[in-house]
Order: structure tokens, then C-alpha cells, then sequence
């Protein structure tokens, strides 16, 4: 198979910048999935936030590296409009001024993988910023035309939707006969040992021999996944991840999940058939019950981080909840139900999130006790606000011990933060 390049929304830089370019673990044999929460851009980012955030204080080349760690390892899914739009102005600059076409064409991904526009660069040569009314996430970053009904409005963020069909374990894996096997596990090996040289398209060639021997082999079809990222195809690895989730092979769960934690996998995650194949996806617990909530809180989001999903925040609602909801977008059907059985409370009701929001599901806690705590004002304060469960479970501890903390007194939770959110939009 020809390496190729291909621009797209995410991973675009692996196989051409060697330094910045991360292998996805590769495996060969079954390994322990790692914490899904790890924040890469934060450890790899250097002076990079100082630089895209005033750009035009800096030298191109600056730029242009920071773009394309950024392009590497930052996900811009909880980035408000705003945010964006400053973030375009360094990318707009690498895209005038950068004498490399190749990165002209990072700087285009990366706005289109913003939703913003290019802004104009004035006589100057200062970029211009113009803040966008509306995200525009299904064309690229340089089409220009009027918001339609139901776009997102400054301020939002709404991703589209692209459900992914509920194919799960629906294809029936044939075993391989010994020999055979040996043959694919050869292959495979092969493919790892062009991937840890950071010769993905050797490894492509590679793990593709060795699904053409055995074509339902899991390890090398989720290592084919990977390296296929590597590449920047971010189509291809989609498309081989969802066939992959299709297999009736219970090794494959376990590959799902460890998506959710591979380095190489980091810029998918805004993509929302990333989210439904994989479980990576933005999660909030929020407490609306007060005191007599926290101990569930506790438990919930004690079995979902066991499960290796990660927990953007712990919040408490400014409104009380008499029993407990399940908000989620669409696509997150399965999910929602896995969670329902997880709550393991007589009475959960499931909503479809309406309104525009970052999070792609809501556990919302609520039980009849919580009358008694809050008024319609509402004054208890968020539990962890904005806490993520992260590597070492250091964000986890944390939450925990917050929560341990504030058990059995109402005044101690109103005492654990700032204010109630708004959790859920008012009816």
C-alpha cells in the first residue's frame, strides 16, 4: 500500500514530523488498558500556549511548530467560539505567511477543524480577527455563508450528527487454523517493527498482509487502526475501526476501550463516530440531591472510571431532582442504557439532550429526599467543578475526597465550592 498523506480533522503531522510523532502502542499480545483520561497536550505542549495565544509576537517558524503540535494532540471540543476564533489567528498567520506549502495545508486543517474561517490579513501584514456568528463544521475553513436553522450560535458549539448504526458484534468471526495464524502473527510482527521505526506505511503494508491471511486477526486489524492515524488517514482508521467494532470477538471490547487511552488515537477524539465506536466521549455526573446524593455520586462515578470512561466534571444542579435522568445526544443510545443499568436506581429517566452543550451525556442523580435541601434559588455549591478524573487517578483522589468530606452535612457541600450550576437549561 502507497503511504499517503491526507489532510483531515486531526492527526496530520505523524509520519513527516519524526519528532513529534508518537507511536500508537502498538500489540501483539492482550495489555492493560491504561487510564483513558491523559491529557497529552498538556505534556507536550512547551511554550506553545503562549505562542498561538499572541501569535503575531512570534517568529513564523514558532508558529508553525506549536500548529502542528497542536494539530497532533490538542482535541477543541470544549473550546467556546471565542476561543476558537483566537486560537484561527495563528493558524491564519502560518497559512499567509508560512513558506512551506505543506504547512499552508496544517493551517488550513486546523482551522477547518476549528469551524472558523480564515480571518483576513490587513495591509499590515497583522491578521484581522473577525469572531464568527455561527460554527461551520461540514465545509471547509474558508466557505463563508449565511447561518441555517439550527446551526450553532456564537457562543456553542454543536457538532453534526453522525450516528453510527448499532452494527456491534453483528459480523461472525471464523477461527484460523494454526498454521495460518502463525503465518499472520508473522506479518503483524513485521508491522510492529516498522511502527516503533516510524515507518507507518511500511506497517500498513504490513498488518494489511496479515488480515489478508487471516482477515478477522484483531490485533493487527486495531494495530492497522492505529498506524493508519499515524499517517494523518484519519477516513481510513475510521473506517477500519468501525469494521472492527463490528466483529463478534470478545477481544475486541477490550480494543475499543483501549482507544480511548492511545496517543495515536488523540486527535479522533472530536470525531463524533470515534466517540460512539470507542465510549470516549465528554461525561459530567451532576448531584441533584444534595447531601443525600453524594454517596451515590460517589459510586457512579467510582464504576464508570473503573470501566475506563472518563469523567470530564462533577457538578451540583441549581435544581433538585426527584429522581435520577440520563441526558445524552443522539448516538449515545447504548451508552445511555449501559449507564442506566450501571445507576441501578427503580426510577431513571432517559432525555435526549436538546440544546446546545459540550457535554455528549449528563448522569444527572436525583432522589425524593432532595426536597427537603434545596430551595428554588438554590445555593449548594459545585462538588469538584470542572475536576477531571485523570492519569494515576490523581484527579479522581481528589474528587473523592471532596465528596468523603462533605458527606453528612449539608452545610460541608454548599462549603465545597462557589455556586450551583444550571446543569440542564430550565423547561
Amino acid at each position: 500500500m502507497q503511504s499517503m498523506l491526507k489532510v483531515t480533522s486531526g492527526a496530520l503531522t505523524l509520519s513527516l514530523v519524526a519528532l513529534m510523532a508518537l507511536a500508537c502502542v502498538p500489540v501483539d499480545e492482550q495489555v492493560e488498558t491504561g487510564p483513558p483520561e491523559i491529557n497529552y497536550w498538556e505534556q507536550r505542549k512547551g511554550n506553545c500556549e503562549a505562542i498561538l495565544t499572541s501569535p503575531q509576537a512570534y517568529q513564523i517558524p514558532e508558529v508553525t511548530d506549536c500548529m502542528k503540535i497542536w494539530e497532533t494532540y490538542r482535541p477543541v471540543g470544549d473550546l467556546s467560539v471565542d476561543m476558537r476564533s483566537m486560537y484561527a489567528v495563528g493558524f491564519s498567520l502560518a497559512w499567509y505567511k508560512a513558506k512551506d506549502d505543506y504547512d499552508r495545508l496544517v493551517a488550513e486543517a486546523a482551522l477547518g477543524r476549528l469551524c472558523v474561517p480564515r480571518h483576513p490579513m490587513g495591509e499590515d501584514g497583522k491578521i484581522k480577527e473577525e469572531v464568527p456568528q455561527v460554527l461551520n463544521c461540514s465545509v471547509g475553513s474558508t466557505a463563508e455563508r449565511a447561518p441555517q436553522e439550527g446551526e450553532a450560535k456564537a457562543g456553542t458549539v454543536t457538532a453534526p450528527v453522525d450516528t453510527v448504526a448499532d452494527t456491534r458484534g453483528t459480523v461472525r468471526v471464523e477461527a484460523a487454523n494454526e498454521k495460518r495464524y502463525k503465518k499472520a502473527q508473522s506479518a503483524n510482527k513485521k508491522g510492529l517493527k516498522s511502527a516503533s521505526n516510524k515507518a507507518y506505511g511500511k506497517a500498513v503494508d504490513s498488518y494489511e498482509e496479515a488480515l489478508q491471511i487471516y482477515p478477522f486477526y484483531v490485533t493487527a486489524k486495531y494495530n492497522l487502526v492505529c498506524a493508519l492515524a499515524a499517517m494523518g488517514d484519519d477516513e481510513g482508521a475510521l473506517q477500519n475501526l468501525e469494521e472492527l467494532y463490528t466483529w463478534d470477538d470478545s477481544e475486541v471490547s477490550a480494543k475499543l476501550i483501549k482507544a480511548r487511552s492511545d496517543e495515536d488515537l488523540v486527535a479522533l477524539r472530536d470525531n463524533q463516530k470515534f466517540k460512539q465506536l470507542t465510549g470516549y466521549f465528554r461525561l459530567t455526573i451532576a448531584n441533584g440531591a444534595g447531601d443525600f446524593g453524594l454517596e451515590h455520586i460517589q459510586r457512579i462515578s467510582t464504576e464508570l472510571t473503573n470501566r475506563r470512561y472518563a469523567i470530564h466534571s462533577m457538578q451540583n444542579d441549581k435544581k433538585p431532582r426527584m429522581h435520577p435522568y440520563i441526558f445524552y445526544k443522539p448516538g449515545f443510545e447504548s451508552y445511555a442504557e449501559e449507564f442506566k443499568t450501571i445507576l441501578g436506581a427503580p426510577k431513571i429517566e432517559l432525555v435526549k439532550i436538546d440544546w446546545d452543550t459540550l457535554d455528549d451525556m449528563i448522569i444527572m442523580w436525583g432522589q425524593q429526599e432532595a426536597s427537603q435541601l434545596y430551595g428554588t434559588d438554590g445555593q449548594a455549591a459545585p462538588l469538584v467543578q470542572g475536576t477531571r478524573a485523570e492519569e494515576k487517578g490523581g484527579g479522581l483522589d481528589d474528587m473523592t475526597k471532596a465528596l468523603k468530606d462533605t458527606q453528612g452535612s449539608v452545610e460541608g457541600a454548599r462549603d465545597a465550592g462557589e455556586g450551583t450550576t444550571e446543569v440542564v437549561p430550565a423547561e
